[in-house]
């Protein structure tokens, strides 16, 4: 049966999740999961993701992101394939790391999106592994950067928390978000009492903000559309590099391919910029994508 294909958007959010191979406990250890959060902090980066909410469980993993150039598949690849290398190093077997290539929900700004990023926060409470209130200090979400803004980097949940609820990014506004978690929790499997219902509209009032906030308007691109915009950010960033080298274009045909440089230059395009080794080959002139791919692994 042919794959399923992806909605590829500019727009909105995506939970995204995958699975251990056989459930295996890839990220049992504290040194596995810093690994592997490492890994999507600098996956963020390269692809220009935003990065709202994450949980890193034993077996599996949970993401919210969103993907302003359209690339979550190309992201998706580069953070398993990074991780699943140092895992089999480290391992000393072969072998399949993740279960699948990865599952994914597009979720519109707005609600839906809002419940995908409690639902990602509030897996190890769920699992049974802390506490809600021990979930303040779990380093394996990002629900612990929640109350420590300084450490946030690369993870926008103060800005998630103002445009998916409406609560402002202090004191008041986190109290008020913890109040919510513990109000879905708590409602989950029985109604609500009066006593709950007005704790969390309590929580909420003195947390919310005065004025309404939202995600930055983004323009809905094709996927055509925002290939070239890819394509054209590469070629850019391609000549600043070439250039940084002080090299000329004309250099590129000169053999070997295997010229320090060139490997060099065809790393950075992969790491810094996200350029997959398909258009990497044909732009330097390699004899085929698995020939460039050959040569970056020896070298």
């Amino acid at each position: 049966m042919a794959r399923r294909l992806r909605l590829i958007s500019n727009q909105g959010a995506y939970h995204v999740y995958n699975r251990a191979e056989l459930g295996q406990p890839i990220f049992e250890t504290d040194a596995a999961k810093q690994v592997f959060l490492e890994t999507i902090l600098r996956t963020t980066q390269r692809f220009g993701w935003e990065l709202p909410a994450y949980a890193i469980m034993t077996n599996h993993f949970h993401l919210v992101v969103t993907t302003p150039r359209g690339n979550l598949s190309q992201g998706m690849h580069a953070l398993q394939s990074d991780f699943a290398n140092k895992h089999k190093v480290f391992r000393g077997s072969p072998g399949h790391v993740f279960q699948s290539r990865f599952g994914s929900a597009y979720c519109p700004a707005g609600p839906s999106a809002a419940r995908k990023f409690d639902y990602v926060h509030l897996n190890p409470v769920r699992a049974g592994i802390v506490t809600l209130e021990e979930l303040r200090d779990y380093p394996w979400t990002s629900y612990r950067l929640l109350r420590r803004p300084e450490l946030r980097g690369l993870v926008t949940i103060g800005q998630a928390l103002s445009c998916m609820h409406g609560l402002r990014d202090d004191p008041a506004g986190w109290d008020a978000y913890e109040e919510r978690l513990r109000f879905e929790l708590t409602t989950e499997e029985r109604p609500a009492t009066d006593e709950e219902l007005f704790g969390l509209v309590r929580k909420e009032k003195a947390g919310r903000r005065t004025d309404e906030i939202s995600l930055p308007a983004v323009v809905g691109k094709s996927a055509e559309m925002l290939r070239k915009e890819e394509e054209t950010r590469w070629e850019d960033a391609f000549k600043a590099e070439l250039a940084a080298e002080g090299r000329h274009s004309d250099e590129l045909t000169t053999l070997p391919h295997s010229q320090a440089w060139k490997l060099t230059l065809a790393r950075r395009m992969r790491d810094n910029h996200g350029a997959p080794a398909s258009w990497i080959a044909r732009r330097m002139g390699f004899n085929s994508e698995a020939y460039l791919r050959k040569l970056l692994a020896q070298s």
